[in-house]
């Protein structure tokens, strides 16, 4: 009788199972020493899950093992050791090495092209490859625009060579948060050579730092968060960051929140901006059409009661229809606003005012005849 091999596999997709004892009553056990059904699993994008409760046999196939984290690299997690320290092998496959790096063998560890291989693919591997790979400015230079975070396994002679450090930051800016910051995630550091060359307030590191990730003016010194040029170029660039979307503006010095060219260049790149704009520039209402034109999430920061300015909401809600449905009362009563809001987004709609629902044009632009 033939074996109805989808079957068996269709449990894989519903649940996972760490053990052979977790399997159904009517699963047949000797499926997990068949290598039909493992190169079917692998087929069916269930490879990992079914790999690891496989007869040992099948998980010593090489072809089985080289086709499974072709398919899925993170399958080198459960990997047959064998495979792990098996050099031609692992330069079959790569991909995936750099997530699982310490499961390798110490020899492997320190092999330059395994090394290079791993790095490329996350550059965290730099914390398990030897120990003489972090003061290495190639696999450095690898590691970190990989894994920025990988900052915290390098040594203290490279850290500490400005031109080395600033030809990295200049291709990731992120590198002067993450050598400044004491705590990221759940983890805890402390990189004192890092520190202990005060970068934060080396105007060059950081106009190259903000020029390519402008969130990182948080870490500039006081004096740097004064001038006009790193600020400017900042916020600029404020969307480039991987830990955050506050605005730079956020952290730039009192005179220059008020700087209307600044301020115009933030609110551009993130409407976020105006939360940290002094109350003065709201009184310039031709200036919020501008910034309004130009990005209309700069509506959602604006004060409360410009917030129900006719003139004001209707620039934003022409860009976005379902702005609408965040707007206050008297602009979901407004018929012009709810009218643009429509044109440009027939299920903004719903967001009208009972009232403007009933109206006959409305309705009519919101198909609802």
């Amino acid at each position: 009788m033939a074996i109805n091999y989808p079957r068996y596999l269709k449990i894989f997709h519903e649940e996972s199972f760490d053990s052979r004892e977790d399997l159904p009553a009517y699963f047949p056990l000797e499926l997990l020493s068949d290598p039909k059904f493992m190169e079917l699993a692998i087929l069916d994008h269930v490879g990992k899950s079914v790999y690891r409760l496989m007869d040992e046999d099948v998980k010593r196939n090489r072809d089985i093992a080289l086709s499974l984290v072709k398919a899925d690299p993170n399958a080198w997690r459960d990997l047959h050791e064998q495979f792990l320290a098996d050099r031609s092998f692992v330069l079959a496959s790569p991909s995936g090495i750099g997530y699982f790096f310490h499961r390798f063998p110490e020899k492997l560890r320190d092999d330059p092209e395994i090394v290079r291989l791993a790095l490329e693919d996350n550059g965290y591997a730099l914390k398990d490859a030897n120990e003489r790979f972090r003061d290495d400015e190639k696999m450095v230079s690898i590691a970190l625009p990989s894994n920025p975070n990988a900052i915290k396994f390098v040594s203290a002679r490279l850290l500490q060579n400005r031109d080395f450090m600033l030809s990295l930051i200049t291709k990731n800016g992120v590198l002067l948060a993450f050598g400044m910051e004491k705590k990221l995630g759940s983890e805890e550091y402390e990189l004192p050579a890092f520190v202990k060359m005060n970068y934060g307030d080396d105007r060059e590191i950081v106009l190259s730092a903000v020029a390519t990730c402008g969130r990182v003016l948080e870490y500039a010194s006081e004096r740097l968060r004064n001038d006009r040029e790193i600020v400017l170029l900042a916020v600029q660039h404020a969307s480039h960051h991987p830990m955050g979307s506050e605005s730079p503006l956020k952290y730039a010095g009192p005179e220059l929140r008020k700087d209307k060219d600044i301020i115009r260049e933030a609110a551009r790149e993130c409407g976020e901006a105006l939360k940290y704009v002094p109350d003065e520039i709201f009184a310039d209402k031709d200036f919020l059409k501008e910034l309004l034109s130009s990005n209309a999430s700069v509506y959602d920061y604006i004060p409360d009661e410009l917030r129900k300015d006719a003139e004001l909401a209707i620039i934003a809600i022409s860009q976005n229809g379902f702005m609408l449905g965040e707007s206050p009362e008297e602009i979901r009563d407004d018929r012009d606003c709810v009218i643009a809001a429509v044109k440009k987004d027939q299920d903004a709609f719903h967001f009208a005012s009972k009232r403007l629902r009933q109206d006959p044009e409305i309705r009519i632009l919101a198909g609802e005849y």
